[in-house]
Formats: structure tokens, sequence, C-alpha cells
């Protein structure tokens, strides 16, 4: 009877762990926007609500030692209506912050985005890419976080 109360009490316990760490977790986009370059390709997942516009970036391709790292961004508007927009990270080691993807707009009215890949100051203009059917949001999380704390 001691050994049940025990692993009854254990297990409530381990239980209430979990759901207080999944309690801790932000809101996630169901869904990555992925973009392309000639070399590199994109993963952006909202991290947060929709209106605090902050997202995970992660670019693969690269030929340094960001390649597949994950940063967390933060927008910052460029004009009153946010049509204009930039996507900066302070979590670049070496670089006090780095816009990483940015808006283009022509005299037509058209927009683009380019994108300045993390310690590379050339830009590339990104395509979208068609995303991975297999992404899981929440995977993606874990493995920035698992990054973070190896930095």
């Amino acid at each position: 009877m001691k050994t049940l109360i025990k692993w009854t009490l254990s297990t409530l316990l381990l239980c209430s762990a979990v759901v207080k760490a999944d309690e801790g977790s932000p809101e996630l986009g169901k869904y990555p926007k992925v973009y392309q370059t000639q070399d590199y390709q994109v993963t952006i997942l909202r991290i947060g609500s929709k209106e605090a516009q902050t997202y995970l970036v992660k670019v693969d391709g690269l030929d340094n030692d960001f390649d597949g790292q994950i940063y967390k961004h933060h927008t910052l508007c460029d004009n009153t209506s946010c049509k204009k927009y930039k996507l900066e990270t302070k979590e670049i080691p070496g670089t006090q912050r780095w816009w990483t993807i940015q808006t283009t707009q022509s005299w037509g009215g058209n927009t683009g985005l380019v994108m300045y890949p993390p310690g590379i100051e050339e830009k590339q203009y990104l395509y979208k890419a068609e995303r991975p059917k297999s992404f899981e949001p929440a995977a993606f999380y874990q493995t920035y976080l698992g990054q973070i704390t190896q930095r």
C-alpha cells in the first residue's frame, strides 16, 4: 500500500511539473513562412501573439557558424503604416544588432524582401518556397531553447 501511495504521489508531482512547463511556453504560429535565395533557405515562425510581431528566424546554407542557428527577431517599422519593416535580432554574437530581413519598395509600389544572412553583409533577394509538410512548431521552439543555452 505504501508503494502505491508513493507511486501515485510521484506521478502527480511529475504531471504537475509537465503542466507548469507547458504553461510557460509562448504561443507559436501554426505554420512557418519559408523563403529561399539562390544559396540559402530561411524559415520564419511567429512566437507570441500576432500583435507582438516577434519571430524565430533560421537560415540554412551559410558557410559560417550561424548556419542552422535560430535567432529571435523583433519587427521594427520603417514607416507609419509598417508596410516597410526590418526583422532585427540582438542575439548574434559579435554584433549589437543585426537586421536579417528587410522589405524593399520599388517606384511602382511593389514590395519585396531582402536578407542579410547572419555574418554576411551582402543582400540576397528572398522568394517564397514550399514549406515542409512535417514542420513541428513546438520542436522548432525547443531547438531554439537548446541553442540559446549553448551560446
